[in-house]
C-alpha cells in the first residue's frame, strides 16, 4: 500500500501464499483480497494499518467488491476452465449464497446501489481463467444488469472491441468503466551468441 499522493510502499500482507487482485471496503478499514493460503482461493480481508488477517469465505473466491452499503462481499468464484459464478456472502461471513451461475470472467462485474452490473457470457466463450494473459480470448461481449428489486437481467450495452479486464459503477450510478482491447502488439526477437 502506498499513499495517493506517491512516496513508498509499504506491505500489507506477508504470507508465502498467492494473495492477489486486493479490493477496498467503502469505509476504507479492509482490504479485501483472493489468498491460497488455505490451499485454495478464498476471499480474505485484512486490515490497511496491518494485523492479522480474517478469512471470509468457506467455499472458494477469486475477486470481491463490496456492497455500497457495506453489509455484503460480492464475489466470482473460479473452479478449473468453466465460467466463474458470482457469489454473495456477509461481510462477517456467514451463508454463501448464489447470485448468477455465470459471468463471463471473475474481474468483470460491479456491484450499484439497485443491482449487479456484470458482463455476461457469450456463446462458445473458450475459457473463464487463463493463468496467461491472452489478448482476444474474448470477442465483444455484452454487460448486463441484474436488478435486486425484479430478479431480472436486461442487456445495458454491446462493447465493439475485444473484451479487457475490469468493470465499475460510479458510487452514483451515472458512469461506467470497463476494460477493452483496442490493439495489442508482440516482437519477435532473435538472439545471437548467448551462451
Amino acid at each position: 500500500m502506498m499513499s495517493a499522493r506517491g512516496g513508498a510502499a509499504r506491505r500489507v500482507t506477508d504470507h508465502p501464499a498467492d494473495d492477489l487482485v486486493p479490493t477496498w471496503s467503502h469505509d476504507g478499514q479492509w482490504i479485501y483480497f483472493a489468498s491460497t493460503r488455505t490451499g485454495a482461493y478464498q476471499i480474505w480481508k485484512v486490515s490497511p494499518h496491518g494485523g492479522e488477517p480474517v478469512q471470509v469465505t468457506q467455499q472458494g473466491g477469486t475477486y470481491a467488491k463490496e456492497s455500497l452499503d457495506g453489509q455484503y462481499l460480492y464475489y466470482a468464484r473460479t473452479t478449473g476452465t468453466a465460467l466463474p459464478s458470482l457469489w454473495r456472502v456477509p461481510v462477517f461471513g456467514g451463508e454463501e449464497v448464489l447470485i448468477l451461475r455465470q459471468i463471463a470472467s471473475y474481474p468483470n462485474f460491479a456491484v450499484a446501489r439497485d443491482g449487479i452490473y456484470f458482463e455476461a457470457p457469450t456463446p462458445g466463450t473458450p475459457l473463464a481463467h487463463n493463468p496467461t494473459f491472452t489478448p482476444f480470448i474474448k470477442p465483444a461481449v455484452t454487460i448486463d444488469f441484474l436488478s435486486f428489486v425484479t430478479g431480472r437481467v436486461k442487456s445495458v450495452i454491446a462493447t465493439t472491441n475485444y473484451s479487457g479486464d475490469g468493470l465499475d459503477i460510479s458510487p452514483d450510478g451515472r458512469t461506467m468503466l470497463f476494460g477493452q482491447i483496442d490493439s495489442f502488439t508482440e516482437d519477435l526477437m532473435l538472439i545471437e551468441n548467448f551462451r
